[in-house]
């Protein structure tokens, strides 16, 4: 059995040293350590140097221990969603301030609690969305309710391609307006479209930064 602590601040200017303090100070030895320093709660965890470390190194039997939930993220559904994960690997893991998690009647209910907040937060989200879309609407915008593959222009001639490549690009740009509308950050918008599939027109991944110069320059 392995124990596991991570801690995170979002600014270089901030310590840890205050997490550390009440993890060091909790009943658990710590075998491994995963510090961030200037890592805001809006970057995926699976995204960080350091997420990812923890991620790839737990095995079944371990314990990851937080502070706080916001220490894993922002938003309850992404935290809801990295508890899950941890826990598929059959690792139990400790938040100081709520409890443990695992498979016994306590932590089934924190997780149960989790859900709920979770699924709170994504109605929220959609009907932040549903707002988006109309008020996009109102103000002339078009656009379908599906985005075509870049990898399907491959059959069609090369002047065919470019357009459909351009277009495609053009509501890409109308859907990633609406979604920062709705507060979603460039590393969420971009992870969202290539999970989907909507890469760029030349058909490799968005990154977080080339999908916000090309929105800044879509909007010039």
């Amino acid at each position: 059995m392995t124990t596991h602590a991570y801690c995170r601040v979002s600014t270089l200017d901030q310590y840890t040293e205050n997490q550390k303090i009440l993890i060091n100070n909790s009943p658990y030895k710590i075998d491994h350590w995963y510090i961030e320093f200037g890592v805001s709660g809006k970057i995926p965890f699976n995204q960080r140097e350091q997420g990812k470390y923890l991620l790839n190194n737990i095995k079944s039997g371990d314990y990851v221990i937080f502070t706080k939930i916001d220490r894993i993220g922002r938003k309850m559904l992404d935290n809801l969603i990295v508890v899950q994960e941890i826990l598929s690997k059959n690792v139990t893991v400790i938040i100081l301030n709520m409890g443990q998690i695992d498979n016994t009647p306590t932590g089934k209910l924190i997780l149960n609690i989790f859900s709920a907040f979770a699924e709170f937060e994504r109605e929220q989200m959609l009907e932040r969305q549903k707002d988006g879309f109309a008020r996009a609407k109102q103000q002339g915008k078009k656009f379908g309710t599906h985005l075509p593959q870049v990898k399907d222009a491959l059959l069609i001639t090369n002047n065919s391609i470019k357009q459909l490549n351009y277009s495609h690009f053009k509501k890409i740009m109308i859907f990633v307006d609406i979604l920062r509308e709705t507060n979603n950050s460039w590393h969420n918008i971009a992870d969202k479209l290539n999970q989907l599939g909507h890469y760029k027109p030349n058909g490799s991944p968005w990154t977080w930064s080339s999908l916000r110069r090309q929105y800044i320059r879509n909007n010039m």
